[in-house]
């Protein structure tokens, strides 16, 4: 699938939200709901705006489908805060080619950090095939637990 990878506008925030639902709707059941920090569009605002590194869009046929975000977290580590692709277009290699472009942009980069819930075997299963190595974990809250991973580089 050829897609085209973009810098979002503001005018891009709900375009991007409404995904959000769409990529994560296998841990609804697990977690109850979608944590607000990444599901509200003004987290996106604040995440283009100030948080971040670098936030970039997935387009395919002029429709946003995805996106990643990434934080510079100093010392040349860099955390991926957010990897996602609406469900319908999931497992076709769109989450390998957005990684693998914030990571060709870092090229400082000799750590990668994220983190995962534990019961979301498919993407620890992409974080591995992306060369990362489970480092720890911790209590979220009463539903979630989290596992950490980080790719050290050259």
């Amino acid at each position: 699938m050829n897609i085209k990878i973009m810098k979002p506008s503001v005018e891009d925030i709900n375009e991007l939200s409404d995904v959000i639902p769409r990529a994560f709707k296998d841990d609804i059941p697990h977690y109850g709901e979608i944590p607000q920090e990444i599901a509200a569009p003004e987290s996106h605002e604040a995440m283009m705006n100030e948080k971040v590194t670098g936030y970039y869009g997935a387009l395919y046929e002029n429709k946003i489908f995805g996106g990643i975000v990434i934080q510079d977290k100093g010392n040349n580590t860099y955390r991926l805060a957010l990897i996602y692709v609406d469900y319908e277009y999931q497992r076709k290699g769109i989450g390998t080619q957005l990684y693998k472009f914030v990571e060709a942009k870092c090229i400082n980069a000799k750590k990668w950090v994220v983190e995962t819930p534990s019961l979301n075997i498919k993407d620890q299963k992409f974080y591995e095939k992306m060369g990362y190595k489970k480092t720890g974990e911790y209590q979220v809250n009463s539903r979630m637990t989290a596992w950490q991973y980080e790719k050290i580089l050259g």
